[in-house]
């Protein structure tokens, strides 16, 4: 069944820019009531006078998610603010791209400490004041390929998205006698103007053209789209939807593809170094 956003009252994290910032201003712009989150109030704030600027209804929320008296003083604050909660978009995260043996303790705790166990939390606060919506509650989770396919230079990253898929898929049945859907998108790849500014590490020895990826605007339209038709799993980005589906009936392919690319990676990085001698 389709959902209508006009009058629903959205919390989205990780909303200053990107993916966040784009769902934020869509949702408002079908009417919806919006509470942004993130940890910049000036770009929260720039993001909030562009939509009131078109009409839209917005509030922003500085926060920490990964402190629980951040997630606690947001889901009051939001309250406060609509009198309700309709709809929790989990979007904030962090990315690292980088080998597994130069990793650490802290940086595996760092990217799961946002990526995972916030949204977690922020599940468990929400659910009361889901429960009360009256027009179709939702927990929309954020996920990534990475959260379905094991991508080489990706473990911290592809840890926590799969253990938010894990949570997805679980909650998913238990929520289900309080008439709350749980809904997961997975993107593909997302363009980065900035990979050194915008990665907690850019190390990885594979190659990715970040430039040459989808921008966070098409991947934002497919979650509202998502969010709209109320689907339960849906995957934006043609490339995504080719290695996604791939990964489920050929795995082994998929696969070689991917040790493929690091040998690659590897042959060029061996010539390169050649040639400077």
């Amino acid at each position: 069944m389709r959902r209508s956003l006009r009058g629903c009252n959205v919390i989205v994290t990780g909303a200053s820019r990107g993916i966040g910032r784009n769902i934020a201003v869509l949702m408002a712009q079908l009417g919806a009531n919006v509470v942004l989150i993130a940890r910049s109030p000036n770009e929260l704030n720039k993001v909030c006078d562009e939509i009131r600027a078109k009409g839209g209804n917005a509030f922003a929320i500085q926060a920490d998610l990964t402190k629980e008296s951040d997630r606690v003083h947001l889901i009051n604050q939001s309250i406060a603010y609509l009198g309700g909660i309709d709809i929790l978009v989990n979007n904030a995260g962090v990315t690292a791209f980088g080998e597994f043996n130069d990793s650490n303790e802290e940086l595996l705790r760092r990217i799961m400490e946002i990526n995972f166990f916030a949204p977690f939390e922020l599940i468990r606060l929400a659910i009361p004041h889901l429960e009360r919506s009256t027009k179709k509650p939702a927990v929309v989770n954020i996920a990534s390929l990475c959260g379905r396919c094991g991508i080489p230079s990706f473990p911290e990253h592809c840890s926590a998205k799969f253990a938010l898929v894990g949570l997805t898929e679980s909650l998913r049945g238990e929520l289900v006698r309080f008439g709350i859907d749980i809904l997961l998108v997975i993107p593909g790849m997302v363009r980065i103007d900035d990979p050194d500014k915008h990665l907690i590490r850019n190390q990885g020895k594979i190659f990715v053209d970040w430039a040459n990826a989808q921008t966070p605007e098409k991947v934002a339209k497919g979650i509202v789209r998502a969010i709209r038709w109320n689907w339960t799993e849906s995957v934006v980005g043609w490339t995504a939807l080719q290695i996604h589906r791939g990964n489920r009936i050929f795995p082994w392919l998929i696969d070689y593809f991917l040790k493929r690319k690091v040998k690659k990676f590897a042959l060029r990085a061996t010539r390169d170094k050649k040639k400077s001698i």
